[in-house]
Formats: C-alpha cells, structure tokens, sequence
C-alpha cells in the first residue's frame, strides 16, 4: 500500500483501510496514497472506513474545453429530431492530438469518439417530457483526459407538451429523464425553495428493474453559496425490502461512485435510510442535480433546502 498525507480524526479504531491496528483513542491517522490528488469518505461500515481516490491532473491534460449541443429542429418536438454535439477551445502543451470521448445518459461507454458527433432521438409517445444528457472528456493522444464535462440535455416532448431543446437544466421541477437498460424510470421533481422547510414525496413502489430519478436545480442564492445545512434523505417504507441505492450527482440516471470535488457521484446503500448533507457535499448554484436511486420497494424522499 502506497501512503499519502490524509488526517482523518475519529475515536477508537480496530481496523483502517484493511490493515489491523492497535485501539487508540481521540488520535489521527495519516493515509498517502500514490496518485490521488485528493481521498474523500465515500461510506463506514463497522470499523471500516471507505475512502475514494481523486485523481491527479497531468501537466498536459487538456484546458480551456467548451461544450456545446444544438438541435434539429428547434426546438425539437414530440416526433424527435437530430442532437448536434460540439467541443472547442482545447488546448494542450501536450504533443496532441487531442482525443475526444462523448457519454450518453450517464453511461460508463463512449457512444462517440468524434469532435462534434450527432445523436438521432426518436420519437416520444409518452406524456411526460423526455431528458437525454450528454458529457465529454478531451484527451491528449487518448490520455491524460479531462473530468467529465457539465451535463448539456436536450429535451424531447411529450405528446401532451408543447416545444423543448438544447441547454441546461432550469427552473425548479425539470423535465422528465429516460434512463436506459431499466424495465422503467420513475420521475420526481422537487422545486429547490431556500427556506421553504422539509419537502417529502413518496413513490408509488419499484420493482429491481427500475430507476428513479430525484431531480432539484438550485436557484441563484443559496446558503452560503453551497447549500450549507440543507440534507437529502431516502427513506425505505418497507421492512421486508432488499434495501436501496442512491446517488448524487449532476448526471441523470448515473450510479457511478467518485470523488464530489471532481465531479464524481456520492454513492450510498441502506435499508433503512441515508442521507446526503450539503455541507459535506456543497452544491452549486443554478445547477441541476439528480439522486438516482435503485430499489425493490416504494420509498420517501426528503429534501431541506438552505
């Protein structure tokens, strides 16, 4: 094991990162680790404290990459149309080309390698609005790659909606979001009001097949720019459940555990309930962000907005 300057304060341990160690008490332990950038908790269990790697950015990684998402037409309407994806302004000190790698709806499997790529959107037949979400990373010679770029969406209407297109999320509620490779995806939204108190909603059920997707964009002004003292919980209504899994993150439909600072997701599994504080997950304002949950059984939500 490679070791790295981390403190971490706690009392009491029996056991850290998988190694056996004598209980001390109101100490620190100090955890390196060759090639993190930073190491974020991600979860305990017992004695056993979870950490998650950051990584370094290489000297030629590409900067000064934009994102950009048109469509065709537009706005688009129920019948689908033609998505039109673009990266510019990257450069690299490195000795190129620079690479590009396009996901779609929070996939871990590039979908387009090109710079400027086109997605069909079929149809939608459904009521509700349809979301699809689209993130990139630009690579020198494929590597040394950038994080994950911000979520560009665009939307397809429903067949009881009027127009959508291009661009981020806003407003409080969102549109709908279709997730991939699930039987089906249940949508929530919750309007993110400062001040407003506790909100909860509570799903109809959800078999193991299924995804839902909580959803919330922040406003201008939040507490302390990030939220601070406001909390998401998820609470499982049903003792005989398998139990759940949640994710924060600004992607819809991604369960993909990795550091909140670089843009990973927070991953949490419970059968009772758990919980996301912004304090140790600071948001952003006028972002959207979306919990992403698994599950077998009907669950609550709640959302305090600072």
């Amino acid at each position: 094991m490679f070791l790295k300057k981390l403190s971490v304060a706690f009392a009491g341990i029996a056991a850290v990162a998988g190694f056996a160690a004598t209980p001390v008490y109101a100490q620190s332990v100090t955890l390196n680790v060759a090639g993190c950038a930073s190491l974020s908790v991600t979860g305990t269990s017992g004695n056993t404290i979870n950490l998650s790697c950051g990584s370094a950015t290489n000297a030629n990684t590409p900067t000064g990459c934009s994102g950009s998402i048109s469509t065709t037409p537009s706005p688009l309407t129920s019948a689908g149309g033609t998505v039109n994806l673009g990266v510019s302004g990257c450069t690299t000190t490195g000795s190129g080309p620079i690479t590009y790698q396009w996901f779609k709806n929070g996939s871990a499997t590039s979908f387009s390698s090109s710079q400027n790529p086109t997605d069909t959107l079929g149809a939608n037949t459904n009521s509700s609005n349809r979301t699809t979400s689209y993130q990139f990373k630009a690579c020198n010679n494929g590597a040394d790659c950038t994080n994950l770029s911000s979520v560009l969406t665009a939307v397809t209407p429903g067949t009881g909606s009027g127009g959508g297109g291009g661009g981020g999320g806003g407003g409080g509620g969102g549109a709908g979001v279709s997730c991939n490779g699930y039987s089906s995806t249940i949508n929530m939204n919750f309007n993110y009001t400062p001040g407003s108190g506790q909100i909860v909603q509570t799903s109809n059920g959800m078999s193991s097949t299924d995804i839902m997707v909580v959803q919330f964009t922040t406003p201008a002004t939040i507490a302390s720019g990030t939220g601070a003292g406001g909390t998401l919980v998820i609470t499982d209504n049903n003792g005989t459940s398998a139990g759940f899994k949640g994710s924060l993150s600004t992607t819809p439909c991604s369960i993909n555990p990795g550091s909140w600072s670089t843009g990973g997701d927070v991953v949490k599994v419970g059968t009772l309930s758990a919980s996301w504080s912004f304090s140790s997950y600071p948001l952003k304002p006028n972002t959207t962000y979306y919990l992403n949950i698994r599950s077998d059984s009907y669950l609550s939500v709640k959302l305090l907005a600072k």
